[in-house]
């Protein structure tokens, strides 16, 4: 039996791509920024509607792998009913195996591997999700390949069938989806749009998931365009998605379609770190780039954000301290001068410890710590550098920067310059001293790099 989902356990993921850096291979998609903010609108009508505006999150053009997976990994953990994730933009296909890559504004055409999301990411997310019923939406190139993936005929252990999932793609695997020049929306989100709002064409028939993917399959068909592919698993596919509006006439004659709504003024679907950039936009009207400028010419800097940042600086210290460690520790058994008592294998060993320390914090910054920020289990080192490094420096607050960093010089100054500054250990004078220098001297480094990113990303955020 239909059945409407609950809307305060469901959540709806929006994720659209509609500008890109490579111009040249990617050409814009202004309708994809419609089709998030129509989507929303007609998902929370208050007539028809299935959700709330809280329980909608639009990410509008991620910049990279590692900012859309994390976006739809938080919004995904909280689905207990209905997880509804929609992606629109270019879709590429890998040019030796069977597998799909959506894009993110920094894609490189040829360089997808870490540039662009494999959809095997999104299937790992969408199976850990705990929703009852999961339903997944592609507007784009080639979105038809990904049925293989979440279906249970493959060959791969991890192309077994995930419980409660439907999928509807805008294309075959071999085809590519229409965007229209000039039109609002593309094709395929056209009509689901309207889909959502007027209901099907068939009297007395309640718009499910699988009703809505015959409604599209028959609407793209006849208007010649590429027919949208369909997979669903158990009974994922009779959830309700449009509710029947009280007074809606039984028999008013087919008209043409209205107008799509502009956006609405405030945008509480998106995400708390873009919602003050997302009202600004609200008044620069119908320009495109103006609306995406605004959009992300700020980036918040909220407590919840710094830190998470500052929690991976004892990780980091470990990993400085085991790399100085080991340095001065070599250092101070070539040309130190042991304690009384002590040899210069004191000084190796120590190396050799902190070595193993480093090593150890190095380890689980590259892999559970930056999986867990990132929302996947598999990065290459420059995503890995990317989520538990550059990003959490890009958010720092200058002044903050500016102000650790000369605490950490002074600290240096007082290491190197000051004799006997430091207390008496088991290990050379000299191997303490580099060692304590080299911490404080990468802890400065870590400030000034803190700085330029962020005086750089802001920068390039203000010319956008």
């Amino acid at each position: 039996m239909a059945t409407l989902p609950d809307p305060v356990r469901s959540r709806a993921v929006l994720i659209g791509t509609s500008d890109f850096r490579q111009t040249d291979r990617f050409p814009p998609l202004p309708a994809v920024r419609n089709n998030l903010f129509d989507l929303v609108s007609a998902l929370t009508a208050a007539d028809t509607g299935i959700l709330g505006w809280e329980q909608c999150v639009v990410v509008d053009t991620p910049d990279s792998v590692s900012s859309f997976m994390e976006r739809l990994r938080g919004a995904v953990s909280q689905a207990e009913d209905l997880l509804l994730v929609y992606y629109a933009g270019h879709g590429v296909r890998h040019d030796t195996r069977d597998e799909l890559y959506l894009t993110v504004r920094h894609t490189d055409r040829d360089g997808l591997a870490g540039s662009a999301v494999p959809f095997e990411f999104v299937r790992e997310v969408l199976a850990d999700s705990p929703a009852r019923v999961k339903l997944l939406i592609l507007d784009c190139c080639y979105s038809g390949t990904v049925l293989g993936a979440m279906s249970g005929g493959g060959i791969n252990a991890r192309d077994i069938a995930i419980a409660g999932t439907s999928v509807i793609t805008s294309a075959p695997r071999n085809q590519v989806s229409h965007a229209p020049p000039g039109a609002r929306n593309t094709a395929f989100t056209e009509e689901l749009i309207g889909l959502l709002r007027r209901g099907t064409s068939i009297a007395g028939s309640p718009l499910t998931i699988r009703t809505l993917y015959r409604s599209l399959l028959a609407a793209m068909s006849n208007r010649g365009l590429p027919e949208p592919k369909f997979k669903s698993t158990d009974t994922s596919a009779d959830l309700l998605l449009r509710k029947e509006p009280r007074s809606d006439p039984a028999a008013a004659p087919p008209g043409p379609k209205p107008p799509a709504p502009e956006p609405p003024p405030t945008a509480h679907a998106v995400p708390p770190e873009d919602a003050a950039a997302h009202e600004r936009a609200a008044g620069t009207g119908d320009q495109p780039t103006g609306r995406m400028s605004a959009a992300r010419s700020t980036e918040s800097v909220d407590a919840a954000r710094v830190a998470s940042g500052l929690l991976l600086i004892p990780l980091w210290l470990g990993v400085f301290m085991g790399v100085s460690g080991f340095v001065g520790g070599v250092i101070g058994s070539i040309f130190g001068t042991p304690p009384l008592g002590r040899t210069a294998v004191d000084d190796l060993s120590t190396a050799i410890a902190m070595l193993l320390f480093g090593g150890l914090w190095s380890v689980v910054l590259r892999w559970p710590m930056a999986a867990w920020r990132a929302g996947r289990r598999r990065l290459t080192l420059r995503d890995a550098v990317e989520v538990v490094l550059a990003r959490p420096l890009r958010r720092l607050p200058v002044a903050v920067s500016v102000t650790m960093l000369m605490i950490s010089l002074a600290f240096t100054a007082t290491v190197f310059i000051v004799p006997g500054s430091h207390p008496p250990t088991a290990i050379s004078a000299l191997s303490t001293t580099v060692s304590g220098t080299l911490l404080l001297l990468e802890v400065s480094a870590v400030f000034v790099l803190s700085i330029r990113l962020r005086k750089k990303h802001l920068a390039h955020a203000a010319v956008r």
